[in-house]
């Protein structure tokens, strides 16, 4: 039953194609299924279906204009794989605003008004356009389609990094890995750095409050290895290059007129690590720059302090811990008096609230939070989460966290001298993207329940008064759709009976003297956050109740090493990947055994990234514990994926080379002749989790096991995206699961 499969989609010669090994006679061409899939208990109003249930639309975090009178956003549109550019007003009124350019994706730069508010820039086709907010113009402001970005550095934060000066009258980027400056009033344009050639990639540059200099940081590329992967994007296959492994860091602050670079500390660098993007900030004042310093494995952060003047750094503060410092605590803020830093730690369990003086001889930080809750950020995995903000001219703080419960995510304001917190957001749910106006008496935010989706709210910071300001999330062919209602329920792990958090989707009409077919996802990311009482990821929720909706009991689980339950169940999974977070799972269906209406004998289990990576093992290391599995873009070998992606190996495993029996062990590469059941493989060829799949098929075939489907998509990456390919995506999904789960038992082993 092995077979491969290449679906390529977006384009009108829409078609598949089989795939081309260096063993055909391993293969068999995959049967384009027919669509639909099986019955269920009917609900009134539209269904859902693999063809519109990734069209509900997606509104990015809010972006309050220079006066606060309005709100600029962009929406996500999956018919057209395509975001538009909005605006709305604080009464209600939404306006889309009518750009050139059709169905491409629109981003906001950061901080995207110009200080007169008539003209948002913002990124789309990889330029950079401003929009004329009146007349709905736009024009390009900087066009990198006859420039190649070099050979630049794999990280989590790469491009062209645009940020406007304080007065809005230039534009600072990066074009082939130089720092550049555009002046948005004549046109021209100036070159600031010139060490390309000289083995230096620069990236995120940073104005000075007075706009005078501009801070940014450089990694060094002469120590990395080139990499070559295939290009599919185009209609002729082409092949690339990207850089991989790390390099030494740098920071430097340069005139914005030109000139010589202060180097902050060595100007040949040091390494450590740039996951979470280049935490370097000015001070209001102009006279120091904090950095959030993160050593190359993770395991220590230090706060210093650096002088644009003399480039001289002191360190202030350091923590170290055993496994890895948290993603959401890699990040500082300057208070508005220059004073104090705010970042969050967790020293005593849980992320929480600090301070710091920056000047002074008394750096111990002041806790001002404290209990069994998270403080969040949107560092690294959360991208429609805030960071905590001073607020009041710096006498409070509002930052995010699930103080009300783990599924619930709200805004609280704490005094920044300490004391009661209270809670600002009152509507029951998860509140995220949660900004400030510039006057901070307002607080916009994206609000979500279990039976609604993410709209547009605004409330005075003082008063529990939100009003909802949008109605753009779900398409009108859905708007009569019936949003099912999850059960949030915990259970004990089968590792060591720790409590495991999950939601569960019922079927209609559910009859408890039947048996139900069951699925378990899986999130991903691994360090994320999946069971909310509210709507995250859209696409991969939207299609857990379409497979209630089809008949299905689906446990949607939060296993070891999930975000927002504390640092020990974060770190648990240290050197233990695909064993306790497996086992996490497994302790889920136990608890679908207790439900009794579930058939145990038609369990299957679906995720992406590093939920693909939690099926393989699950898969693999429990062979005979689900009927079926759908592994999407899965890394198979952790080895690979360190050297094409840095940053996620050392949080987990620390270096391959330290530790090459843990990074083999939770590799599910290992165990490949363990398979037994059906498991479908689905990759994008533009994603580097390609070649993990690729190196999982491989190692299937050498020992024989051919109970699996690849299915790849040459012109998509990580996620898929195209209208047509997300098509097939989710209805090769569905239909895998109902052909092995609604067919009744299997016992496929085929060896």
């Amino acid at each position: 039953m092995m077979a491969a499969t290449i679906v390529r989609g977006g384009r009108s010669a829409w078609r598949p194609f089989r795939a081309l090994l260096d063993r055909p006679a391993w293969l068999a061409a995959a049967a384009l299924l027919a669509a639909g899939a099986g019955g269920a208990t009917a609900q009134d109003g539209p269904r859902l279906t693999t063809d519109n249930l990734w069209t509900f639309r997606q509104l990015s975090a809010p972006e309050w204009s220079p006066d606060g009178s309005r709100i600029a956003f962009t929406l996500t549109e999956g018919e057209t794989n395509s975001s538009a550019i909005y605006m709305v007003d604080l009464e209600g009124e939404v306006r889309r605003l009518d750009l050139p350019g059709g169905d491409v994706t629109r981003t906001l730069l950061p901080e995207p008004w110009t200080p007169d508010g008539n003209t948002l820039l913002y990124l789309a086709g990889g330029d950079i356009q401003a929009a004329d907010v009146a007349g709905g113009s736009s024009r390009t402001v900087v066009d990198f389609g006859a420039t190649s970005p070099g050979y630049t550095p794999q990280q989590y934060f790469n491009g062209p990094d645009p940020v406007l000066s304080p007065d809005g009258s230039r534009l600072a980027y990066i074009r082939e890995s130089e720092l550049w400056v555009l002046d948005l009033t004549d046109g021209g344009v100036r070159q600031l750095t010139s060490s390309h050639g000289e083995g230096w990639h620069n990236l995120q540059p940073r104005w000075s409050p007075d706009g005078a200099r501009i801070l940014y940081t450089a990694q060094a590329t002469d120590e990395q290895r080139r990499f070559r992967y295939t290009d599919f994007s185009g209609l002729i296959i082409g092949v690339d290059f990207t850089l991989i492994g790390y390099g030494r860091v740098r920071l430097g602050v340069i005139p914005a007129e030109g000139g010589e670079t202060t180097w902050l500390g060595p100007p040949d660098g040091e390494r450590y690590s740039l996951r979470g993007g280049s935490q370097a900030h000015w001070s209001p004042d102009g006279r120091s720059v904090a950095i959030n310093w993160l050593s190359l494995d993770h395991t220590a952060r230090e706060i210093r302090i650096a002088s644009p003047e003399t480039g001289e750094v002191r360190t202030i503060w350091r923590e170290e811990v055993d496994a890895w410092i948290s993603p959401l605590a890699i990040w500082i803020r300057w208070s508005p008096d220059s004073q104090q830093l705010l970042f969050t730690s967790e020293r005593d369990d849980w992320n929480h609230v600090h301070v710091i003086d920056a000047e002074g001889a008394d750096h111990e930080p002041v806790q001002l939070t404290s209990g069994d809750f998270t403080v969040a950020s949107n560092q690294v995995y959360d991208r429609f989460e805030v960071t905590p903000v001073w607020a009041r001219g710096g006498r409070t703080i509002l930052f995010p966290s699930n103080e009300a419960g783990t599924p619930e995510r709200h805004l609280y304001e704490v005094p920044a001298e300490g004391g009661e917190w209270r809670r600002v957001t009152p509507l029951p749910g998860v509140n995220l993207s949660s900004t400030p106006s510039p006057d901070a008496s307002r607080v916009a935010y994206l609000y979500s329940n279990l039976t609604a989706l993410p709209e547009l709210y605004v409330q005075e910071v003082d008063a529990d008064q939100p009003r909802r300001l949008t109605s753009l999330a779900v398409p009108e062919p859905l708007a009569g759709y019936r949003f099912r209602e999850p059960e949030i329920v915990r259970f004990p792990s089968a590792a060591d009976g720790a409590a495991v958090t999950a939601r569960v989707y019922r079927p209609d009409g559910l009859d408890p003297a039947r048996k139900y077919p069951a699925v378990v996802f899986v999130h991903g990311a691994g360090y994320a956050q999946s069971v909310f009482a509210g709507w995250m990821r859209l696409d991969q929720s939207a299609f857990n109740r379409y497979l209630a909706q089809e008949g299905y009991v689906v446990l949607d689980v939060d296993f070891r090493g999930s975000a927002g339950y504390g640092r020990k169940f974060r770190m648990d999974v240290f050197d233990r990947l695909g064993d306790i977070d497996v086992a996490d799972v497994l302790g889920g269906v136990e608890y679908l055994r207790g439900l009794g209406y579930v058939d145990m004998d038609r369990i299957g289990t679906w995720g992406h990234s590093y939920g693909g990576f939690m099926v393989a093992s699950s898969m693999l290391r429990s062979p005979e514990t689900f009927a079926a599995g759908v592994s999407s873009a899965p890394v198979t070998d952790w080895e690979r994926f360190f050297y094409l992606a840095p940053g996620y190996n050392e949080e987990h495993f620390g270096f391959p080379w330290d530790n090459p029996e843990g990074t083999r062990r939770g590799s599910p590469i290992t165990y490949a002749e363990n398979l037994v059941r059906p498991m479908l493989i689905l990759s994008g060829i533009q994603d580097t989790m390609h070649l993990d799949a690729a190196a999982l098929v491989n190692e299937l075939l050498a020992h024989g096991r051919t109970t699996f489907e690849w299915i790849f998509y040459p012109d998509e990456a990580h996620g898929i995206r195209g209208p047509r390919a997300r098509s097939d995506y989710y209805r090769r999904i569905a239909e895998y699961l109902d052909r092995y789960l609604k067919a009744g038992p299997t016992a496929a082993s085929d060896r």
